[in-house]
């Protein structure tokens, strides 16, 4: 099985741009960068992976609740924001577990409504 036939979700990438504004100063804005990218989300219990003590050892850097798995070229930065179906994300980080740039996990923290 393909690993793209695992990514059964979609998501949508939204990132903070500065933007200037009418009277020349500068603000700060969420500027969506993309929508509908195929993945996977899972649990940090459940998340399963390949090279355990590798992954372990990244992790640690991270703070997180939940991993996204997706394609490796998916443009993807620490503080970003994700939506997957109503739930949003916050991105702490992401890796290439793989040598072969086989594919992304994205550390991430479940936010709450009213954190959005």
């Amino acid at each position: 099985m393909s690993f793209q036939r695992l990514l059964n979700e979609t998501m949508a990438i939204v990132r903070k741009k500065r933007v200037k504004n009418p009277v020349g100063g500068w603000t700060e804005t969420d500027m969506q960068i993309a929508a509908d990218t195929p993945c996977r989300l899972s649990s940090v219990s459940s998340a399963r992976v390949g090279n355990q003590q590798k992954i372990e050892q990244q992790r640690e850097n991270y703070e997180a609740d939940h991993v996204i798995f997706c394609l490796p070229d998916v443009d993807i930065q620490e503080g970003d924001q994700v939506a997957i179906r109503d739930q949003l994300f916050e991105v702490t980080g992401w890796f290439e577990p793989s040598l072969k740039r086989h594919h992304l996990e994205i550390p991430v923290l479940r936010k709450r409504r009213d954190e959005a």
